[in-house]
């Protein structure tokens, strides 16, 4: 049975892959002190914003029990995961998972503190307050393909406890992830430089870095050493125009069929190809490499990535 991961970290995104459609959704904890964005102002938005998104999963942050209450009766069509950080129950901030329960089930589910005792409630390292990570494995109702979903929110303060947070949630995905698990998202940076109100649109520049685990079947035939390896991405929006990148929704795979609406389609792909200098060493610069011909497979080569992007036309639009 096939097994994938997925990892939710606390900035606002989209990401649609083979039909599965997540939220990450920090929400703000309810704090009687925020004036007009005080979360009874807000709550009725936030949870129509999550029904008109119609996700299969949403991960939440900040989300305190009071809010929880409202959430859970609000959305009909979703069960959630997780506990409070303070106690283990209902104290403090949940991470929870909303997951459609009209399209999944959960198997089993648990949440670990960012710390060096995981296991109970505890304040990691250099962070200002508890931390902690929920995940579950929950499978499709429909195909009965199972994936892992981890949520957190990192500390605002500790730069340690985040480098030693990923750390041990990656080190909890090793442990629990098959070998056909194919991407794990390792991360998601963000720069707001907005101040204002809630109702405002904001922009927020995203940067996600993803691992790609894949297999590289060779020809049937003895042909030599493979130097090149190529990666497809598609990005697929409905609102997708020239020279713009699409408003929300990122879609990587690889050997991707196009399934747009739109007037374009957005390609990319990612060339690998290894990189050795006329001393031997290893570069990744192609312009100061030698000939890919002229580098053996024992050479202490290092690599080069390169990065291309293009639009086309959808005929069928």
């Amino acid at each position: 049975m096939q097994k994938k991961l997925l990892l939710i970290i606390p900035i606002l995104f989209f990401l649609n892959i083979n039909e599965l459609k997540v939220i990450s959704y920090n929400i703000r904890y309810n704090n009687s002190n925020d004036g007009v964005n005080i979360w009874e102002n807000r709550r009725s938005t936030i949870k129509n914003f999550i029904v008109d998104e119609n996700p299969d999963f949403a991960g939440l942050q900040e989300v305190t029990y009071s809010q929880l209450i409202f959430l859970t009766e609000s959305l009909k069509d979703y069960d959630y995961i997780g506990v409070g950080r303070d106690d283990g129950k209902t104290k403090g901030e949940f991470s929870p998972i909303f997951y459609n329960r009209n399209k999944y089930k959960v198997l089993s589910n648990d949440t670990f503190w960012l710390s060096s005792t995981p296991e109970k409630v505890s304040i990691g390292w250099d962070a200002s307050m508890e931390r902690i990570c929920t995940y579950g494995l929950f499978e499709n109702l429909h195909t009965k393909e199972r994936l892992w979903v981890f949520n957190t929110h990192f500390d605002h303060i500790g730069n340690h406890a985040r480098e030693k947070s990923t750390d041990l949630i990656l080190n909890k995905i090793n442990s629990i992830k098959s070998k056909d698990i194919p991407v794990v998202l390792n991360g998601v940076s963000a720069q707001d430089t907005y101040d204002g109100d809630f109702e405002t649109r904001r922009a927020l520049i995203h940067t996600l870095n993803f691992t790609l685990k894949g297999y590289l079947w060779g020809p049937l035939r003895k042909t030599g050493i493979i130097k090149t390896a190529n990666v497809m991405t598609h990005v697929d929006t409905s609102t997708v125009y020239a020279n713009q990148h699409p408003s929300n929704t990122v879609f990587a795979n690889v050997n991707v069929t196009n399934s747009s609406s739109s007037g374009y389609y957005i390609h990319s792909r990612t060339t690998t190809t290894p990189g050795l200098l006329a001393n031997g060493s290893p570069t990744s610069n192609a312009s100061l490499s030698v000939g890919i011909d002229n580098i053996d497979e024992d050479d202490d080569y290092g690599f080069i990535h390169n990065f291309e992007e293009w639009f086309s036309a959808n005929t069928s639009a």
